[in-house]
């Protein structure tokens, strides 16, 4: 049998910042591709400082372009609708979320399975670099069939790829289907317990056994 291949972790994913359809005259001696760009940031940096104060529901696409200071048909060069806005919001949020994962991940490699497992569950339920109440109003408006639900899906399904690899990295000798299979039915318990970790002093621990267990790993 031939040995099983260990891939590489997964590259977090980029959210590339679109270019202007059209040409249009320069800022001063701001090229107008550099206005697009910091047009489209104040545009995001105040829909996230709305929404974190006031929920993604009581934010209105005319708040955003007024916190902005810029006029309403500024917004829809940019997104289609409010939802729009905020879906890439979350999406820069999730690939600073899995990188900070991946990297310790990384930082890891040479310890125990046990605790390679239990830095990554700790990178994944403490991480503080987003603003955790314009999160949770993200997450909020997430519902069943929306372009925010399907977002939050695919960041569980990064989520959930990563930990795939860092158990093959380990040396689980569990088949491929098994490991995605137990990665999906375990990232909402990973990601969305983090309060409840942290509250409960063995509550990492308990976790880091069971993810390891999952992933035929030393649990220890």
């Amino acid at each position: 049998m031939a040995p099983r291949l260990v891939p590489d972790y997964p590259s977090p994913p980029e959210v590339p910042e679109p270019n202007p359809v059209a040409q249009r005259r320069a800022w001063g001696k701001i090229p107008y591709e550099e206005r697009f760009r910091r047009q489209r940031r104040d545009l995001l940096d105040a829909a996230a400082a709305l929404a974190a104060e006031h929920g993604v529901a009581g934010t209105s696409v005319a708040s955003i372009t007024s916190a902005a200071g810029l006029a309403k048909r500024v917004f829809y060069e940019h997104f289609t609708d409010k939802e729009a806005c905020f879906v890439v919001l979350f999406r820069e949020f999730g690939a600073e979320y899995l990188r900070s994962a991946l990297d310790t991940a990384e930082a890891a490699a040479g310890t125990s399975p046990f605790e390679t497992v239990r830095a990554v569950i700790r990178a994944l339920v403490s991480y503080q670099g987003g603003d955790s109440r314009l999160i949770a109003a993200i997450r909020a408006e997430a519902r069943r069939g929306s372009a925010l639900a399907a977002a939050y899906d695919e960041q569980h399904r990064q989520i959930a790829d990563l930990l795939v690899v860092v158990a093959l990295r380990l040396g689980s000798a569990l088949p491929d289907p098994t490991l995605r299979l137990a990665a999906l039915l375990l990232v909402n318990g990973v990601v969305d317990l983090g309060a409840e970790l942290r509250e409960r002093r063995d509550a990492l621990r308990e976790l880091t056994v069971i993810v390891c267990l999952a992933f035929g790993l030393p649990a220890q």
